[in-house]
């Protein structure tokens, strides 16, 4: 880098942020309100979570772990666990929109103090009772596939030619912990502006090194119509698939 300005555009390529980043600057000058004088979100009965969820603009956030995620959820809800939620939620859920929590059913007070330190205050309220009440007001539910690194692994070996990996990892973690050979490598945040490029006609792998962002993502697909997609839990420790070894750059 020769001069001021070849760092600062070549800084502003490498570095990635959020949408809600627009607004900042905007907030940190006219100063947010603090957050005890916020309005605490209550709890909702199943009809009134039912009512609020039929507006266009508001959005369902689902912050339980991934396996419970993936046994049962509300429709059209988004898969982001309580621990990602400050740095996946300004990635897919517009400013300003309302937002529906569920949990495991107590009051979601942590979620509750990141999303207002993100701008998102606009919370209509948490599920009362979480899943269970749901289930027992005989509301639907979806579910979504999870497979062991092991399994999908001797799958891979077995069946050739019938599968397709999704890699969500950063390029930061492909490079210090190598690439899935064949796998197509798409990171979590910018998954929205790819779902051309993805199959439906086979199942489909979502890898991230865990289960929780893979969840969220498989939650994503979800809403825009997959129906193929399963989420591989667990790491790279556990990966031994001959046939799609990892190459390590």
């Amino acid at each position: 880098v020769e001069s001021k300005e070849e760092f600062i555009e070549l800084v502003g390529e490498m570095l990635e942020y959020p949408p809600y980043f627009e607004n900042m600057e905007e907030s940190n000058l006219t100063g947010k309100e603090f957050l005890d004088n916020y309005e605490k979100p209550t709890s909702l009965l199943v009809s009134e979570f039912t009512e609020a969820m039929e507006n266009d603009d508001t959005y369902i956030i689902d912050l339980r772990n991934e396996a419970a995620y993936a046994s049962a959820h509300i429709p059209g809800s988004i898969s982001i666990p309580l621990k990602n939620l400050p740095s996946f939620v300004g990635w897919f859920i517009p400013v300003g929109a309302k937002i529906l929590l569920v949990t495991e059913g107590g009051y979601p007070e942590e979620a509750i103090k990141h999303l207002y330190r993100t701008g998102y205050d606009n919370i209509l309220g948490y599920l009362n009772g979480g899943i269970i009440s749901w289930h027992m007001a005989g509301k639907k539910s979806k579910s979504i596939n999870t497979v062991t690194v092991d399994k999908l692994c001797t799958l891979l070996d077995t069946e050739p030619e019938d599968w397709f990996i999704l890699d969500i990892r950063s390029e930061d973690e492909l490079e210090a912990e190598g690439e899935i050979i064949d796998a197509k490598n798409i990171h979590l945040t910018q998954l929205n502006e790819h779902y051309n490029e993805l199959p439906q006609d086979k199942p489909l792998y979502i890898f991230c090194g865990s289960g929780l962002r893979s969840m969220t993502a498989a939650s994503l697909m979800q809403n825009q119509g997959f129906i193929n997609q399963r989420v591989v839990l667990g790491g790279l420790v556990a990966w031994n698939s001959t046939s799609c070894p990892i190459i390590n750059n």
